[in-house]
């Protein structure tokens, strides 16, 4: 069952900046984006928005301003003096302590403390190699210090940024010179990274350690999709022969090994089943 919990509704604008809510008025969630569940509460979640982050409580069905809302822009801050500029994908420790995000416009990384809603800089355009970082996850491999090191997918390519040195260390992708806008990003517990790309339909997977090829960038295999005639919009079945219109968002479920997959071409949620090496 789906039900409206938080959004197209007046929920209460208490805590939002007097211009924002002469703007926007009760619909708080104006243009989500993201979302990212607090992993100290299940129940509620983070909301990245056009230009806020905001925290949906299901107790109370309120949503309180995090940081942001006031502009557009991309001034570091405390909740309302922040300003950001598209919030296309967060994530959230386990401790619930600290919010990393893609702030898309801005070609920028930032991080939120938690603890005093205090919003900085972490990355930006060099760092990314390339522009529109769009979403991001933690690198999930055995060999990595947990949420010490973040996959970010960009216009062209997937990139590891190390959060202790905030460099990046590592770089997949680049399919051509034009750009394929990938998306969602996911990362199984063997360490593979699976990527979505919008415009080549398809859904890509890598491993960190193979081979870097020539130019400094990994390669990328097709795990599903590639079809560029759309007169089949969706089609089920495996690697190639499958059909997908413009899949935004992925996420993985470790129970099941299942790759959940959101697309906007015909406003579909898929699943499909990985191989078992990719969680062992």
């Amino acid at each position: 069952m789906v039900t409206l919990c938080g959004g197209e509704r007046d929920i209460g604008v208490e805590s939002v900046p007097d211009d924002a809510a002469k703007l926007f008025g009760p619909f708080r969630l104006f243009f989500p984006l993201s979302v990212c569940v607090d992993p100290r509460r299940p129940q509620n979640c983070y909301v990245g928005c056009s230009i806020s982050v905001q925290y949906w409580d299901s107790e109370t069905d309120k949503v309180r301003l995090i940081a942001g809302g006031n502009a557009f822009g991309s001034q570091d801050g405390i909740g309302s003096r922040a300003q950001f500029s598209s919030v296309t994908g967060l994530v959230v420790t386990n401790a619930g302590d600290r919010m990393y995000l893609c702030d898309r416009i801005n070609n920028q990384l930032r991080l939120i403390d938690l603890t005093t809603n205090d919003v900085t800089t972490i990355g930006d355009r060099t760092h990314f190699l390339m522009n529109d970082p769009f979403n991001l996850v933690f690198d999930r491999s055995p060999t990595a210090k947990p949420e010490s090191a973040l996959w970010i997918t960009t216009d062209q390519c997937v990139v590891r940024f190390d959060i202790k040195s905030r460099s990046v260390t590592q770089s997949f992708g680049k399919l051509s010179n034009n750009k394929h806008k990938l998306s969602g990003v996911a990362c199984t517990l063997s360490g593979h990274v699976i990527v979505s790309c919008v415009e080549t339909h398809s859904i890509y997977v890598f491993d960190p350690t193979a081979p870097v090829r020539k130019g400094g960038f990994g390669e990328l295999k097709l795990l599903a999709g590639g079809g560029t005639n759309l007169s089949d919009k969706w089609m089920d079945g495996s690697g190639g022969a499958v059909r997908f219109n413009r899949p935004c968002a992925i996420a993985i479920t470790d129970c099941d090994r299942s790759l959940y997959i959101v697309y906007t071409g015909n406003a579909r949620v898929r699943q499909m089943t990985l191989p078992q090496r990719f969680f062992v």
